[in-house]
């Protein structure tokens, strides 16, 4: 079992850590005793605040466009991000739309037949 939390440090700094505990038990089934293994998960804390705090700014700067931007993985055709102006535009929530494949709302083309940045028109999604 683990758990995380924030410690404050004798230098007034505010740390995370996580704990993981197990019981030990012998031969016989026996409880003899617990081990507690402790990790300092300061920085992977902070790391995780800034992509957070990073990811809202992005989606109020996409939201604040008029123009539609979707997002697409090229590799499973995926919509990965969409903001509200495209939202509004294809007619269907955001929460909707993310995670669904591009041709449910977008694409022209048939599923399999997705055209790609290789080819030689026009492609209908761009590499970035």
């Amino acid at each position: 079992m683990s758990h995380e939390h924030k410690v404050v440090a004798p230098n007034s700094e505010i740390v995370w850590q996580r704990w993981t505990n197990r019981a030990i038990f012998d031969d016989r089934s026996k409880l003899t005793g617990y081990q507690s293994v402790g990790e300092d998960i300061t920085e992977r804390k902070q790391a995780e605040d800034a992509l957070r705090a990073s990811k809202e700014q992005l989606k109020i700067i996409m939201d604040s466009l008029q123009t539609g931007i979707v997002s697409i993985d090229l590799e499973t055709h995926k919509i990965v991000n969409v903001n509200s102006a495209a939202a509004e535009m294809i007619g269907v929530a955001e929460k909707h739309i993310v995670g669904s494949v591009c041709h449910n709302y977008i694409c022209p083309a048939e599923k399999g037949t997705c055209p790609d940045a290789g080819s030689d028109h026009e492609p209908l999604h761009q590499r970035l």
